[in-house]
C-alpha cells in the first residue's frame, strides 16, 4: 500500500534468539527505514481479547508484508488445537498469505538435521534429545524439502543482517522492475480485478505462467463458491419452495430440466475445448491472459450454476409419487459438480511438478515433457434412464397414457 514503509515480521523463539532478533530490527529500522513487527516490543499491535499465538498468527495475516524467519535449537511454545509451534504457525500464515520469506537456520540444527536425513527412520530417535522438540526437525525438513524455500545458514546475528540487507535491495530491485511494467499494461482495470498470485503471474510471465494462471484462478472461482457446495453436499435448501401441481406438467417441466443441464454441459465443453485452446495459444507463442482469466470465471460461474440447478429441483416439491424421480434428476450433474470442484486443486498441483520435472530436463538433448490434462463433463446416462423410468411409472399409476 503506498503512503507506508513496509512491515518485517521477526518470527523466532524469544529466549534464545533474543540478540538475534535485538540486531534485526535494529538494522531494519535504524538503517532501512523499515517497520519492525516484533512481539517483545511495546509497539507490537495486539488484541486483548485474542490469545498470544493468535495475535502472532493476526499480525502476520494483517500487517506483515515481509517475515524473516530464525531458527534455533528450540522449538518453542505450543499450541495445544494444532500442536505446532507459534513459529510455524507464523510461517504458514506467511506462506499462505504469499508474502517474501527469508529463512534463517543455525548452522548448528543445519547439521543435524542432514545428518538425521542420513540415517534410516529408525535410528532418528537419538537426534531428539540435540533439540528441545523434535518437531524442530520436521519444521526444517517440510521448509527445505516441501516448501523449497529459500534458507540461509547463520553463526552470530552478523551473518544474518549482512544477508538481510542484500536481500532487501534485491526485492526493492524487483519492485521497481515490476512497477515499470504494471506502468507499461494498457489494461490496468483488468489487472486490479486479479487476485494477488495471478497478478503476480501475468506482470511477471514465469515459465508456464498462461497454465499457472488459468489453474490460479480456477482455484479462487471454485474457493468462491465453497459455502455453496457445502450447502449442496449437505442437502439444505433454505429458499421457498416452488410446487408442481398438474401431472401432465411434470414430464415437460423435467425434460426442460435436463435440456437446461445439457445446455450447461455443452457451454462449458466449448470453453474448455476451443476458447482455453486459443487463449493459451500454439508453443512458443504468448498466451492471452484476458481469455485465460475469463474462461476461468466463466467455469466458475457454470459449477455454481449447476449447483443451483441441483438446488432449483431440491426445493421443487411435486405429489409424493413423483418425488423420487425428482431426488435422482437433482443427482443428474453430481458427478459434473465433483468433477469441476476437485479439479482445481488436482490441475494446480499437476502443472507445479511438470514444471518442476522440466526444469530439471534443461539442457538434456531430445528430452521433452508433455503436460496433458483433461476435464470430463458428462450427465450420467443409466441415471437418466432410470428418472425417466421412475416418471413414467408414477404417471401410469394415475391412469394417465406416457
Amino acid at each position: 500500500m503506498a503512503g507506508r514503509v513496509p512491515s518485517v515480521m521477526v518470527s523466532s523463539t524469544f529466549f534464545d534468539l533474543r540478540e538475534v532478533r535485538r540486531q534485526i530490527q535494529k538494522m531494519a529500522e535504524d538503517d532501512l527505514g523499515y517497520r519492525v513487527l516484533i512481539s517483545e516490543s511495546p509497539t507490537f499491535p495486539i488484541e486483548p481479547d485474542a490469545a498470544a499465538i493468535d495475535n502472532c498468527r493476526k499480525r502476520v495475516e494483517h500487517d506483515a508484508d515481509i517475515l524473516v524467519l530464525v531458527i534455533g535449537s528450540r522449538y518453542g511454545s505450543v499450541e495445544a488445537k494444532s500442536g505446532k509451534s507459534v513459529t510455524s504457525i507464523e510461517y504458514l500464515a506467511a506462506r499462505a498469505k504469499a508474502i517474501p520469506i527469508y529463512v534463517f537456520i543455525e548452522r548448528r540444527v543445519l547439521t543435524l538435521a542432514d545428518a538425521r536425513l542420513a540415517v534410516p527412520e529408525a535410528d532418528r530417535r537419538a537426534f531428539s534429545a540435540t533439540v528441545d522438540n523434535a518437531s524442530l526437525f520436521d519444521l526444517v525438513d517440510r521448509i527445505r524439502s516441501v516448501d523449497k524455500a529459500w534458507v540461509n545458514g547463520f553463526d552470530i546475528a552478523d551473518d544474518i543482517t549482512s544477508a538481510l540487507r542484500v536481500q532487501f535491495a534485491y526485492l526493492t530491485m524487483r519492485g521497481l522492475a515490476l512497477q515499470a511494467k504494471i506502468s507499461q499494461f494498457a489494461d490496468r482495470a483488468f489487472l486490479e480485478s486479479l487476485p494477488a498470485e495471478a497478478f503476480q503471474l501475468v506482470i511477471e510471465e514465469p515459465r508456464g505462467w498462461e497454465w499457472l494462471l488459468f489453474a490460479v484462478m480456477l482455484n479462487f472461482e471454485l474457493d468462491a463458491a465453497a459455502d455453496q457446495r457445502r450447502l449442496y453436499d449437505l442437502g439444505i435448501v433454505y429458499d421457498r419452495h416452488a410446487s408442481i401441481s398438474s401431472v401432465e406438467s411434470i414430464p415437460r417441466w423435467v425434460a426442460d430440466k435436463a435440456n437446461e443441464a445439457g445446455a450447461l454441459i455443452d457451454a462449458a465443453s466449448k470453453l474448455v475445448n476451443q476458447e482455453l485452446a486459443e487463449a493459451f495459444a500454439p508453443p512458443g507463442v504468448r498466451g492471452d491472459a484476458r481469455r485465460i482469466v475469463f474462461v476461468a470465471r466463466q467455469l466458475g460461474a457454470f459449477y455454481r450454476r449447476l449447483i443451483d440447478w441441483a438446488q432449483d429441483i431440491r426445493r421443487t416439491r411435486v405429489d409424493s409419487d413423483f418425488q423420487p424421480a425428482l431426488e435422482s434428476l437433482a443427482r443428474l450433474t453430481e458427478d459434473c459438480i465433483h468433477e469441476l470442484g476437485d479439479w482445481g486443486t488436482s490441475l494446480l498441483d499437476g502443472i507445479k511438478k511438470a514444471l518442476l520435472e522440466t526444469e530439471a530436463l534443461e539442457g538434456t538433448p531430445g528430452e521433452k515433457k508433455w503436460v496433458k490434462f483433461s476435464l470430463k463433463f458428462d450427465v450420467d446416462a443409466a441415471l437418466a434412464q432410470s428418472v425417466i423410468d421412475q416418471l413414467n411409472a408414477a404417471i401410469r399409476s394415475r391412469g394417465y397414457e406416457v
